[in-house]
Protein backbone atom coordinates (compact mmCIF):
# COMPACT_ATOMS: atom_id res chain seq x y z
CA UNK A 1 0.00 0.00 0.00
CA UNK A 2 2.98 2.48 0.78
CA UNK A 3 4.87 1.35 -2.14
CA UNK A 4 1.71 2.46 -4.78
CA UNK A 5 1.29 5.78 -2.77
CA UNK A 6 4.91 6.81 -3.70
CA UNK A 7 4.42 5.62 -7.29
CA UNK A 8 1.15 7.56 -7.81
CA UNK A 9 3.34 10.64 -6.58
CA UNK A 10 6.75 9.35 -8.38
CA UNK A 11 6.26 7.72 -11.63
CA UNK A 12 10.16 7.37 -11.40
CA UNK A 13 9.38 5.07 -8.59
CA UNK A 14 7.77 2.54 -10.88
CA UNK A 15 11.07 1.43 -12.17
CA UNK A 16 12.48 0.85 -8.72
CA UNK A 17 10.56 -1.54 -8.13
CA UNK A 18 11.69 -3.83 -11.10
CA UNK A 19 11.11 -7.39 -12.56
CA UNK A 20 11.29 -8.87 -8.87
CA UNK A 21 8.47 -6.53 -7.43
CA UNK A 22 6.77 -6.95 -10.51
CA UNK A 23 6.68 -10.85 -9.75
CA UNK A 24 6.00 -10.65 -6.06
CA UNK A 25 2.80 -8.24 -6.96
CA UNK A 26 1.49 -10.89 -9.62
CA UNK A 27 1.87 -13.47 -7.12
CA UNK A 28 -0.25 -11.42 -4.76
CA UNK A 29 -2.64 -11.00 -7.34
CA UNK A 30 -2.65 -14.97 -8.03
CA UNK A 31 -3.66 -15.14 -4.32
CA UNK A 32 -6.49 -12.84 -4.57
CA UNK A 33 -7.70 -14.75 -7.85
CA UNK A 34 -7.69 -17.87 -5.97
CA UNK A 35 -9.98 -16.46 -3.22
CA UNK A 36 -12.21 -15.01 -5.44
CA UNK A 37 -12.72 -17.31 -8.15
CA UNK A 38 -11.85 -21.05 -6.45
CA UNK A 39 -14.10 -20.41 -3.93
CA UNK A 40 -18.19 -19.45 -3.89
CA UNK A 41 -18.02 -17.16 -1.19
CA UNK A 42 -20.00 -14.56 -3.42
CA UNK A 43 -23.09 -16.93 -3.95
CA UNK A 44 -22.99 -18.33 -0.96
CA UNK A 45 -23.47 -15.17 1.05
CA UNK A 46 -26.38 -13.66 2.56
CA UNK A 47 -26.95 -10.36 0.54
CA UNK A 48 -29.62 -9.34 3.28
CA UNK A 49 -26.86 -8.76 5.72
CA UNK A 50 -24.14 -6.92 4.33
CA UNK A 51 -22.60 -6.29 8.06
CA UNK A 52 -22.06 -9.94 7.74
CA UNK A 53 -20.12 -9.84 3.97
CA UNK A 54 -17.97 -7.18 5.42
CA UNK A 55 -17.04 -8.99 8.30
CA UNK A 56 -16.23 -12.20 6.80
CA UNK A 57 -14.13 -10.44 3.87
CA UNK A 58 -12.20 -7.71 5.65
CA UNK A 59 -8.92 -9.70 5.14
CA UNK A 60 -9.62 -10.06 1.70
CA UNK A 61 -11.10 -6.61 1.05
CA UNK A 62 -7.87 -5.25 2.25
CA UNK A 63 -5.48 -7.35 0.18
CA UNK A 64 -7.87 -6.50 -2.48
CA UNK A 65 -7.32 -3.01 -2.43
CA UNK A 66 -3.92 -3.00 -1.53
CA UNK A 67 -2.96 -5.47 -4.54
CA UNK A 68 -4.93 -3.57 -6.97
CA UNK A 69 -3.73 -0.15 -6.38
CA UNK A 70 0.04 -1.68 -6.69
CA UNK A 71 -0.76 -3.00 -9.92
CA UNK A 72 -2.68 0.37 -11.02
CA UNK A 73 0.36 2.60 -9.46
CA UNK A 74 3.70 0.69 -9.77
CA UNK A 75 3.13 -1.65 -13.14
CA UNK A 76 0.73 -0.23 -15.49
CA UNK A 77 2.55 3.19 -15.17
CA UNK A 78 5.95 1.86 -15.99
CA UNK A 79 6.41 0.18 -19.18
CA UNK A 80 8.59 -2.49 -18.53
CA UNK A 81 6.50 -3.77 -15.48
CA UNK A 82 3.73 -3.43 -17.91
CA UNK A 83 5.56 -5.90 -20.41
CA UNK A 84 6.61 -8.43 -17.60
CA UNK A 85 3.12 -8.06 -16.33
CA UNK A 86 1.70 -9.20 -19.25
CA UNK A 87 3.53 -11.67 -20.17
CA UNK A 88 3.17 -13.46 -16.85
CA UNK A 89 -0.75 -13.33 -17.15
CA UNK A 90 -1.49 -10.92 -15.17
CA UNK A 91 -3.95 -9.58 -17.47
CA UNK A 92 -5.66 -12.31 -17.70
CA UNK A 93 -6.20 -12.61 -13.92
CA UNK A 94 -7.26 -9.10 -13.99
CA UNK A 95 -10.47 -10.57 -16.16
CA UNK A 96 -10.83 -13.04 -13.83
CA UNK A 97 -10.79 -11.18 -10.75
CA UNK A 98 -13.67 -8.82 -12.68
CA UNK A 99 -15.86 -12.06 -13.61
CA UNK A 100 -17.25 -12.75 -10.20
CA UNK A 101 -17.25 -9.60 -9.26
CA UNK A 102 -19.89 -9.02 -12.06
CA UNK A 103 -21.17 -12.53 -11.68
CA UNK A 104 -21.92 -11.15 -8.07
CA UNK A 105 -23.89 -7.47 -9.59
CA UNK A 106 -25.95 -10.17 -12.06
CA UNK A 107 -26.78 -12.23 -9.33
CA UNK A 108 -27.95 -9.86 -7.16
CA UNK A 109 -30.13 -7.98 -10.00
CA UNK A 110 -31.69 -11.67 -10.40
CA UNK A 111 -32.54 -11.53 -7.22
CA UNK A 112 -33.36 -8.14 -6.19
CA UNK A 113 -34.86 -5.66 -8.54
CA UNK A 114 -34.93 -2.55 -6.26
CA UNK A 115 -31.21 -2.66 -6.89
CA UNK A 116 -31.37 -1.13 -10.25
CA UNK A 117 -32.37 2.28 -9.09
CA UNK A 118 -28.43 2.14 -7.41
CA UNK A 119 -27.06 0.59 -10.68
CA UNK A 120 -28.33 3.46 -12.77
CA UNK A 121 -27.51 6.10 -9.85
CA UNK A 122 -24.17 4.78 -9.49
CA UNK A 123 -21.10 7.29 -10.64
CA UNK A 124 -17.81 6.48 -10.61
CA UNK A 125 -15.15 8.40 -8.62
CA UNK A 126 -12.60 8.95 -11.27
CA UNK A 127 -13.02 9.95 -14.76
CA UNK A 128 -12.47 7.26 -18.04
CA UNK A 129 -9.33 7.76 -19.88
CA UNK A 130 -10.80 9.51 -23.47
CA UNK A 131 -10.98 7.11 -26.46
CA UNK A 132 -7.79 6.62 -28.64
CA UNK A 133 -7.76 7.91 -32.20
CA UNK A 134 -6.68 5.17 -34.32
CA UNK A 135 -4.00 7.32 -36.76
CA UNK A 136 -3.67 4.27 -39.03
CA UNK A 137 -7.09 4.82 -40.53
CA UNK A 138 -6.22 8.02 -41.79
CA UNK A 139 -3.75 6.83 -44.10
CA UNK A 140 -6.72 4.80 -45.97
CA UNK A 141 -6.89 4.02 -49.59
CA UNK A 142 -8.91 5.56 -51.81
CA UNK A 143 -11.81 6.86 -51.63
CA UNK A 144 -13.88 4.23 -53.70
CA UNK A 145 -12.17 1.45 -51.32
CA UNK A 146 -12.94 2.58 -48.23
CA UNK A 147 -15.15 0.02 -46.74
CA UNK A 148 -18.85 1.40 -44.13
CA UNK A 149 -16.84 0.26 -41.31
CA UNK A 150 -13.38 2.50 -42.06
CA UNK A 151 -15.99 5.27 -43.24
CA UNK A 152 -17.30 5.29 -39.28
CA UNK A 153 -13.86 5.12 -37.93
CA UNK A 154 -12.81 8.06 -40.22
CA UNK A 155 -15.78 9.71 -38.59
CA UNK A 156 -14.83 8.95 -35.18
CA UNK A 157 -11.33 10.12 -35.48
CA UNK A 158 -12.76 13.32 -36.91
CA UNK A 159 -15.41 14.01 -34.15
CA UNK A 160 -12.83 12.74 -31.22
CA UNK A 161 -10.24 15.45 -32.60
CA UNK A 162 -12.63 18.20 -31.89
CA UNK A 163 -14.31 16.97 -28.83
CA UNK A 164 -12.26 15.76 -26.25
CA UNK A 165 -14.96 16.67 -23.01
CA UNK A 166 -15.05 13.93 -20.61
CA UNK A 167 -18.69 12.79 -19.77
CA UNK A 168 -19.61 10.93 -16.08
CA UNK A 169 -18.78 8.13 -15.30
CA UNK A 170 -21.95 5.96 -14.79
CA UNK A 171 -22.76 2.45 -14.90
CA UNK A 172 -23.31 2.00 -18.69
CA UNK A 173 -20.18 4.67 -20.01
CA UNK A 174 -17.80 2.08 -17.17
CA UNK A 175 -18.64 -0.64 -19.09
CA UNK A 176 -18.25 0.29 -22.23
CA UNK A 177 -14.87 1.70 -21.38
CA UNK A 178 -13.94 -1.80 -20.39
CA UNK A 179 -15.72 -3.81 -23.37
CA UNK A 180 -13.90 -1.53 -25.29
CA UNK A 181 -10.02 -1.87 -23.97
CA UNK A 182 -11.01 -5.93 -23.88
CA UNK A 183 -12.25 -6.44 -27.42
CA UNK A 184 -8.98 -5.48 -29.07
CA UNK A 185 -7.07 -8.04 -26.36
CA UNK A 186 -9.95 -10.78 -27.17
CA UNK A 187 -9.94 -10.60 -31.01
CA UNK A 188 -6.26 -10.95 -30.87
CA UNK A 189 -6.65 -14.02 -28.50
CA UNK A 190 -9.35 -15.73 -30.70
CA UNK A 191 -6.92 -14.82 -33.60
CA UNK A 192 -4.24 -16.95 -32.56
CA UNK A 193 -6.60 -19.81 -32.02
CA UNK A 194 -6.27 -23.08 -34.11
CA UNK A 195 -9.09 -23.79 -36.18
CA UNK A 196 -9.66 -26.90 -34.38
CA UNK A 197 -10.09 -25.17 -31.33
CA UNK A 198 -12.81 -22.99 -32.14
CA UNK A 199 -16.25 -22.30 -30.01
CA UNK A 200 -18.99 -19.87 -30.56
CA UNK A 201 -18.21 -18.67 -27.47
CA UNK A 202 -14.36 -18.46 -25.57
CA UNK A 203 -13.61 -18.15 -22.36
CA UNK A 204 -12.55 -14.85 -22.46
CA UNK A 205 -16.05 -13.46 -23.70
CA UNK A 206 -17.86 -14.60 -20.56
CA UNK A 207 -16.77 -11.04 -19.53
CA UNK A 208 -18.95 -9.69 -22.20
CA UNK A 209 -21.57 -11.94 -21.56
CA UNK A 210 -22.41 -10.49 -18.18
CA UNK A 211 -21.60 -7.18 -19.20
CA UNK A 212 -24.65 -7.63 -22.05
CA UNK A 213 -26.48 -9.34 -18.98
CA UNK A 214 -26.33 -6.19 -16.71
CA UNK A 215 -26.60 -3.46 -19.44
CA UNK A 216 -30.02 -5.59 -20.51
CA UNK A 217 -31.95 -5.01 -16.85
CA UNK A 218 -31.05 -1.59 -17.79
CA UNK A 219 -32.34 -1.11 -20.95
CA UNK A 220 -29.09 -0.88 -22.27
CA UNK A 221 -28.96 2.94 -20.83
CA UNK A 222 -31.52 4.13 -22.78
CA UNK A 223 -32.28 7.56 -20.91
CA UNK A 224 -28.72 7.99 -19.81
CA UNK A 225 -26.31 10.75 -20.80
CA UNK A 226 -23.72 8.60 -22.53
CA UNK A 227 -20.72 9.92 -25.38
CA UNK A 228 -20.78 9.30 -28.93
CA UNK A 229 -18.75 6.69 -28.59
CA UNK A 230 -20.28 5.04 -25.29
CA UNK A 231 -23.61 5.08 -27.71
CA UNK A 232 -21.76 2.86 -30.84
CA UNK A 233 -20.75 0.60 -27.99
CA UNK A 234 -23.53 0.28 -26.54
CA UNK A 235 -25.20 -0.60 -29.80
CA UNK A 236 -22.16 -3.84 -30.03
CA UNK A 237 -23.12 -4.64 -26.59
CA UNK A 238 -26.75 -4.80 -27.54
CA UNK A 239 -26.21 -6.92 -30.45
CA UNK A 240 -23.52 -9.13 -29.14
CA UNK A 241 -25.43 -12.45 -29.82
CA UNK A 242 -26.46 -11.87 -32.85
CA UNK A 243 -22.92 -10.80 -34.32
CA UNK A 244 -22.15 -13.96 -32.34
CA UNK A 245 -24.90 -16.22 -34.13
CA UNK A 246 -23.15 -14.97 -37.46
CA UNK A 247 -20.18 -16.03 -36.57
CA UNK A 248 -21.28 -19.46 -35.70
CA UNK A 249 -23.24 -19.78 -39.11
CA UNK A 250 -20.31 -18.33 -41.08
CA UNK A 251 -18.40 -20.52 -39.90
CA UNK A 252 -20.67 -24.12 -39.89
CA UNK A 253 -20.56 -22.84 -44.09
CA UNK A 254 -16.95 -22.91 -43.91
CA UNK A 255 -16.63 -25.91 -42.31
CA UNK A 256 -19.37 -27.82 -44.61
CA UNK A 257 -16.82 -26.43 -47.60
CA UNK A 258 -13.86 -28.04 -46.37
CA UNK A 259 -15.23 -31.25 -45.22
CA UNK A 260 -16.70 -31.43 -48.64
CA UNK A 261 -20.22 -31.98 -47.43
CA UNK A 262 -23.65 -31.01 -49.32
CA UNK A 263 -26.31 -30.69 -47.85
CA UNK A 264 -29.50 -30.52 -48.86
CA UNK A 265 -31.29 -27.79 -51.24
CA UNK A 266 -33.29 -27.05 -48.11
CA UNK A 267 -30.91 -26.99 -45.46
CA UNK A 268 -28.29 -25.13 -47.72
CA UNK A 269 -31.41 -22.03 -48.92
CA UNK A 270 -32.02 -21.98 -45.14
CA UNK A 271 -28.48 -22.08 -43.66
CA UNK A 272 -27.79 -18.69 -46.97
CA UNK A 273 -31.01 -17.12 -45.87
CA UNK A 274 -29.94 -16.93 -42.03
CA UNK A 275 -26.62 -15.68 -43.74
CA UNK A 276 -27.99 -12.74 -45.14
CA UNK A 277 -30.30 -11.51 -43.02
CA UNK A 278 -27.14 -11.36 -40.53
CA UNK A 279 -25.01 -9.12 -42.99
CA UNK A 280 -28.27 -7.47 -43.40
CA UNK A 281 -28.57 -6.75 -39.17
CA UNK A 282 -24.68 -6.07 -39.75
CA UNK A 283 -25.48 -3.75 -42.37
CA UNK A 284 -28.14 -1.76 -40.33
CA UNK A 285 -26.00 -1.75 -37.35
CA UNK A 286 -23.27 0.14 -39.30
CA UNK A 287 -25.64 2.40 -40.46
CA UNK A 288 -26.93 3.51 -37.48
CA UNK A 289 -24.01 3.51 -35.90
CA UNK A 290 -22.72 6.24 -38.58
CA UNK A 291 -26.54 7.79 -37.77
CA UNK A 292 -25.25 8.53 -34.39
CA UNK A 293 -22.18 10.70 -35.32
CA UNK A 294 -23.73 12.22 -38.16
CA UNK A 295 -26.19 13.36 -35.84
CA UNK A 296 -23.42 14.02 -33.21
CA UNK A 297 -21.76 16.49 -36.01
CA UNK A 298 -24.88 18.04 -36.55
CA UNK A 299 -25.88 18.85 -33.36
CA UNK A 300 -22.63 20.12 -32.01
CA UNK A 301 -22.84 22.49 -35.53
CA UNK A 302 -26.09 23.95 -34.44
CA UNK A 303 -24.97 24.35 -31.20
CA UNK A 304 -22.05 25.93 -32.54
CA UNK A 305 -24.00 28.64 -35.01
CA UNK A 306 -26.66 29.13 -32.15
CA UNK A 307 -23.71 30.50 -29.96
CA UNK A 308 -21.86 32.52 -32.29
CA UNK A 309 -25.29 34.44 -33.88
CA UNK A 310 -25.60 36.48 -30.45
CA UNK A 311 -21.48 37.94 -30.72
CA UNK A 312 -22.48 38.28 -34.70
CA UNK A 313 -25.45 40.32 -33.57
CA UNK A 314 -23.61 42.59 -31.68
CA UNK A 315 -20.88 43.49 -33.88
CA UNK A 316 -23.53 44.00 -35.95
CA UNK A 317 -25.22 46.70 -34.43
CA UNK A 318 -22.26 48.03 -33.14
CA UNK A 319 -20.98 48.74 -36.52
CA UNK A 320 -24.42 50.13 -37.84
CA UNK A 321 -23.69 52.54 -34.22
CA UNK A 322 -20.44 53.41 -35.46
CA UNK A 323 -21.20 54.79 -38.66
CA UNK A 324 -23.84 56.94 -37.59
CA UNK A 325 -22.14 58.29 -35.47
CA UNK A 326 -18.65 58.63 -37.40
CA UNK A 327 -21.47 60.10 -40.00
CA UNK A 328 -23.18 62.71 -37.46
CA UNK A 329 -19.70 64.17 -36.30
CA UNK A 330 -19.10 64.32 -40.48
CA UNK A 331 -22.04 66.89 -40.54
CA UNK A 332 -21.52 68.70 -37.76
CA UNK A 333 -17.98 69.48 -37.92
CA UNK A 334 -16.50 68.77 -41.45
CA UNK A 335 -16.72 71.50 -43.23
CA UNK A 336 -16.05 69.55 -46.50
CA UNK A 337 -18.99 67.23 -46.15
CA UNK A 338 -21.30 69.87 -45.12
CA UNK A 339 -20.62 71.27 -48.61
CA UNK A 340 -20.82 68.12 -50.70
CA UNK A 341 -24.02 67.24 -48.51
CA UNK A 342 -25.59 70.60 -49.42
CA UNK A 343 -24.64 70.56 -53.48
CA UNK A 344 -26.08 66.65 -53.33
CA UNK A 345 -29.39 67.85 -51.77
CA UNK A 346 -29.74 70.78 -54.04
CA UNK A 347 -29.25 68.47 -57.04
CA UNK A 348 -31.75 66.30 -55.68
CA UNK A 349 -34.29 69.17 -55.65
CA UNK A 350 -33.69 69.94 -58.96
CA UNK A 351 -34.35 66.68 -60.59
CA UNK A 352 -37.61 65.86 -58.24
CA UNK A 353 -38.62 69.59 -60.10
CA UNK A 354 -37.47 68.82 -63.18
CA UNK A 355 -39.38 65.25 -62.89
CA UNK A 356 -42.63 67.11 -62.38
CA UNK A 357 -42.50 70.10 -65.11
Amino acid sequence: MCLSRLCCIRFEGCRLLGAEGTRMIFTYLMCLQTELCDQEHLFNSDWTKPEQLFENWRPLIEMAICVIGAVQSCVANCNENRTLFVQLGGFTILLNILEPLMRCIVTILDKDDPVIRELVSWRGAKPLPLVPIRESIFKAKGSDEITMEEQLEIRLNEYRLVNSTQNEVNIVAFLCHCWRVNQEKVNEFLDEKKTEDWTPMSETEEVFVLAHHILNRINFGENMKLGIDDQITVLDIENFFKMKEAAMLIRVQMELKEMMIIPIREDIQELDHLIELSKERYENVLKRKLDIINAAIDRDSRLEEEIYILPREIMKQRKVAFEGESEAKLRTKDHNYLRVSRALRVHANEASKSNFD
